[in-house]
């Protein structure tokens, strides 16, 4: 969730993080290939209060509203280029 939201700012610090952040666990799983893509927030979907408000929190702490930031046709382009490589 956070790394979508990272991915859905303007502020490009937060974008150059990401693959830092996700590092330790391509050395884990060792991926075919690697997409990164902004997600949907949407706080009031959370069961639970706190989550709801941590989410609100979250996002007014870099500036973000509520909201779906995918960008489908990128998200289609990267799985038609990594087909290829996941059938073998």
């Amino acid at each position: 969730m956070t790394i979508g939201a990272m991915l859905a700012t303007s502020n490009e610090p937060y974008k150059k993080m990401v693959p830092d952040w996700l590092a330790p666990l391509c050395l884990q799983i060792r991926p075919a290939a690697e997409g990164s893509f902004a997600g949907a927030l949407w706080p009031n979907q959370y069961p639970k209060l706190s989550e709801k408000l941590g989410l609100r929190i979250f996002l007014a702490a870099i500036r973000l509203k509520p909201g779906d930031y995918r960008d489908w046709d990128a998200i289609r382009a990267w799985a038609e280029r990594v087909s290829p490589l996941l059938r073998g």
